[in-house]
């Protein structure tokens, strides 16, 4: 049996191992990164700074695959900011539960560009959570600003 051999069934061996003791090998794997916490930093920060242009092309990648979640968390972090309560709010559950509709006009909305409007303002002490959002038009979340509605 030729050396490459020996390594391709010690890695196949430690997959095998790996997927019968998850919880151990998470464990190990913790208590691992713990223990060289700040090696690993070292390390991830070299690697940062000779690969700049890599990590910041694989980071407008991301970006650009995962907008909803970007967008996500932005609003999460505003409310945050502003002190207001904040509970998770996802756009596209938040488009599909508004049947795509602008809660301010009532027309239907572009999927590919839409607002996600608090009903009551963050700034006037509204919550960031799913029963304060709607689906709102750019132009229409804009035009209402931070007022509350007559309700």
């Amino acid at each position: 049996m030729s050396a490459e051999e020996k390594r391709r069934r010690g890695r196949e061996d430690s997959r095998r191992w790996r997927e019968r003791n998850v919880e151990k090998y998470r464990e190990q794997r913790r208590v691992r990164n713990e223990r060289n916490r700040e090696r690993i930093a070292a390390y991830n920060r070299s690697w940062r700074a000779k690969h700049f242009e890599r990590q910041s092309q694989l980071s407008r990648d991301w970006k650009a695959a995962n907008r909803d979640r970007v967008l996500d968390h932005g609003m999460a972090y505003t409310a945050r900011q502003l002190g207001a309560y904040v509970a998770p709010v996802h756009r596209a559950e938040i488009l599909e539960r508004d049947l795509g509709l602008c809660g301010i006009c009532g027309d239907a909305v572009d999927p590919a560009s839409y607002h996600v409007d608090h009903v009551i303002p963050m700034t006037k002490g509204g919550t960031h959570e799913p029963d304060n959002v709607q689906v709102a038009h750019p132009l229409c979340n804009l035009s209402k600003g931070a007022t509350v509605p007559d309700r």
